[in-house]
């Protein structure tokens, strides 16, 4: 096989697979917009499960965000780093990476690695 061909197929699979992550993380952008209920869960600390707290969370195509419940909201901004990560931002302090371990139309699941390699887990359901 001449050496050209095979040049041109591996940058038509270079390109094909650059396109891929484009749509994967321009589709997660577009499918996290929304408004979200559901709760957190942090691991526990003694042995004992934590207890979850449910809250309210609103994902802009702007990229703003809003968590809380009921009249208590606490606003920032989120941006993705590539298709499955993002960082949320409150009052100048960046939270995260959050890690999306599942995303449909109405679910959306991700979580936070902590500094004692214990995970903080987020089940949201669409509204």
């Amino acid at each position: 096989m001449p050496v050209a061909r095979i040049l041109a197929i591996a940058c038509l699979l270079l390109a094909l697979s650059g396109c891929n992550k484009s749509t994967q993380s321009k589709e997660a952008k577009s499918l996290i917009v929304g408004t979200w209920s559901g709760q957190y869960q942090n691991p526990s600390t003694d042995g004992k499960a934590a207890p979850s707290m449910a809250f309210d969370f609103e994902f802009g195509s702007d990229g703003s965000f809003r968590m809380g419940k009921r009249k208590v909201w606490v606003n920032g901004t989120y941006e993705f780093k590539d298709a499955k990560t993002f960082m949320v931002n409150i009052k100048g302090m960046a939270a995260g990476p959050y890690l999306i371990t599942e995303l449909s139309a109405n679910r959306l699941v991700y979580e936070r690695k902590l500094d004692n390699n214990q995970v903080q887990r987020t089940e949201l359901t669409k509204q």
